[in-house]
């Protein structure tokens, strides 16, 4: 019958690759360097590192360190003769202090069992690593993208770019460098705005997990979070306004490029509201009867409805569109809404002849010519009603207690710009010469 412990020798990888299965019974043998300290081999010819401590008042105690490689490097649960005496002695000293370290090692299976048993669902739910970003991008689709009124654009920015470059990439491990690597292309290639869009949705996801708790700090961010974007992303504040003959010019392109986009481009300008407002515009939404559309709270920029008086010749414009799809005005197959601008609008922009702009210039060219009109009693459109067409937030004390819809004046106001629109866009023949007062008939 075997010994259950044989002398102590100084064990090396070739003693213990020696050592032969007893049939009659496991064995351990044990290493003249670390007291306690020893190979166990049993019958069908496993062998483990272990170590042999008397717990201080009570009987001895063996602890299980690691199965001995069979091969190298050592596979997962496997450790080497240095490691395997270095977790001897670390045991040795812990069990000294009282500490029960089999009961330490049994609590470490199970949450490996647990971290096991989670990175096996979080990759069936998401098709991502536990703990990467692409997990968390993943879950912050499915939980934020709905409620956001541009919830389409920003989850297709995460599938298209954010995905593939980091989908695998642990989360606390995402740098600034990492960042810097993924947006440079998007600059080189001349797609800035994109580029801080990009930038913007990566925080924002960063920032949503800091919020749960699911991460201390947010590594893609600039250290002081007051230090505006330098360089090539360094952001300047955007003024163009499209001149008379050039809104006549886009006007008319509007024309060739046909519906939807053409359309959906003239009423952009007509009404001055978002191009993601526009483009995603319901026909639930509309009550053409009374000249109204009514913007949803989920989706609109602010989460507050927002109520649009629609000019005549944007009820027309409408009601001239082909009923594509039940749900979406401007689409261009059923269930779906708008989305080509990018071909769109490099066609748009060669068949007018403008150049260097884009579709949020004519809301700000809405509001800016907007400023200029006057009523039949001369009045000009206030600053408040113009902001309020927009759809901007008031601040300040008003914005708190002024609760009145302002639905009278800012209807008057887009009739104004439409009626001033349509004078820009079609404007009298060169040969019409008006009569002087007084003239003879």
């Amino acid at each position: 019958m075997a010994k259950s412990r044989r002398a102590p020798v100084n064990l090396t990888d070739l003693k213990i690759k020696s050592l032969k299965p007893d049939q009659s019974g496991e064995y351990v043998q044990g290493d003249a360097q670390v007291p306690g300290f020893g190979v166990r081999v049993r019958p069908h010819g496993t062998a483990t590192y272990v170590v042999m401590k008397r717990r201080p008042g009570g009987g001895a105690t063996r602890i299980t360190l690691g199965r001995v490689p069979a091969t190298y490097p050592p596979a997962p649960g496997e450790i080497t003769l240095a490691a395997a005496r270095e977790r001897a002695r670390e045991a040795v000293a812990a069990v000294r202090q009282g500490v029960d370290v089999i009961a330490q090692q049994h609590g470490e299976r199970a949450r490996g069992k647990r971290r096991r048993e989670r990175a096996s669902e979080v990759r069936a739910a998401t098709g991502f690593a536990a703990d990467s970003f692409g997990e968390l991008a993943t879950r912050y689709i499915a939980q934020e993208c709905a409620r956001l009124a541009r919830g389409a654009e920003v989850e297709n920015i995460i599938r298209r770019s954010l995905l593939k470059a980091w989908g695998e990439q642990p989360l606390a491990e995402l740098r600034r460098r990492d960042l810097t690597a993924l947006l440079d292309p998007v600059v080189e290639s001349g797609r800035s705005q994109a580029a801080h869009k990009l930038r913007e949705v990566a925080l924002r996801i960063v920032n949503w997990a800091i919020d749960r708790g699911e991460l201390e700090i947010n590594f893609l961010a600039s250290p002081s979070r007051s230090r505006g974007s330098a360089g090539a992303l360094q952001r300047s504040r955007r003024d163009r306004v499209l001149s008379e003959s050039e809104i006549r010019a886009v006007w008319a392109a509007c024309a060739t490029v046909g519906t939807p986009f053409g359309d959906l481009v003239r009423l952009l300008l007509l009404v001055g509201q978002r191009r993601e407002e526009v483009a995603g515009m319901l026909w639930r939404e509309l009550d053409l009867d009374h000249r109204l559309w009514e913007i949803g709270a989920a989706r609109y920029k602010t989460d507050i409805a927002h109520l649009v008086p629609l000019p005549a010749i944007a009820v027309e414009l409408i009601r001239r569109l082909p009923k594509i799809d039940d749900v979406y005005v401007f689409s261009t197959a059923p269930g779906t809404r708008f989305s080509g601008f990018s071909k769109s609008m490099e066609r748009l922009r060669q068949l007018s002849g403008v150049a260097d702009w884009r579709l949020h210039d004519l809301r700000r060219t809405a509001r800016t010519r907007m400023s200029r009109l006057k009523n039949a009693a001369g009045q000009r459109v206030g600053p408040d009603v113009a902001e309020r067409v927009l759809g901007h937030v008031i601040g300040g004390v008003r914005g708190i207690y002024d609760r009145y819809a302002y639905l009278d004046e800012k209807r008057e106001a887009l009739d104004l710009w439409a009626a001033r629109l349509d004078e820009i866009v079609s404007p009298p023949p060169d040969n019409i010469v008006p009569l002087r007062a007084g003239a003879a008939a």
